[in-house]
């Protein structure tokens, strides 16, 4: 059974590149949480995300970010290590050849019990695995920038 909750689309907005200050702006507080390349990495996790109180990690994104496509995160809550009653992994060890396809199977999800690190704490991600998606009842049109594509007149 998967779990689903619907979110404002604001949390799980793509963002735009601003080229003067060289980054994206706008970007969903969910969306920016995405750090499934870091887990992977051994690296420390981006900036998680609250929800009902209860810290969030993303580590999967779908969806298009110019609205064309549902926008849906996975996640996983963060709880700190003390606080974890079962055993917890690294990602390293979860992958292991001989681990990777139990890890495939869990039923609480492929990163349930992974250990990361955040602002020098560290934490475990607790499944089951939850879908945040953009909920269509707050969905805002999306602006369409066509006018940076027209030709021009004199042409």
């Amino acid at each position: 059974m998967e779990n689903i909750l619907e979110v404002d689309p604001a949390r799980l907005a793509w963002g735009f590149y601003d080229h003067k200050a060289e980054d994206y702006i706008e970007v969903g507080d969910i969306h920016a949480s995405y750090s499934g390349d870091c887990i992977a990495s051994g690296q420390p996790v981006r900036k998680p995300f609250r929800h009902e109180r209860e810290l969030w990690l993303t580590v999967g994104l779908s969806g298009s970010g110019d609205g064309t496509h549902r926008a849906t995160a996975s996640a996983y809550r963060l709880l700190p290590v003390r606080l974890y009653k079962r055993t917890p992994i690294t990602y390293e060890a979860k992958v292991r050849p001989d681990q990777g396809e139990a890890a495939r199977n869990d039923p609480r999800g492929f990163y349930d019990g992974v250990t990361v690190k955040h602002g020098g704490q560290s934490f475990v991600l607790c499944g089951p695995e939850v879908q945040f998606v953009a909920s269509a009842a707050k969905a805002q049109p999306v602006q369409e920038q066509l006018g940076l594509f027209a030709l021009s007149e004199a042409a």
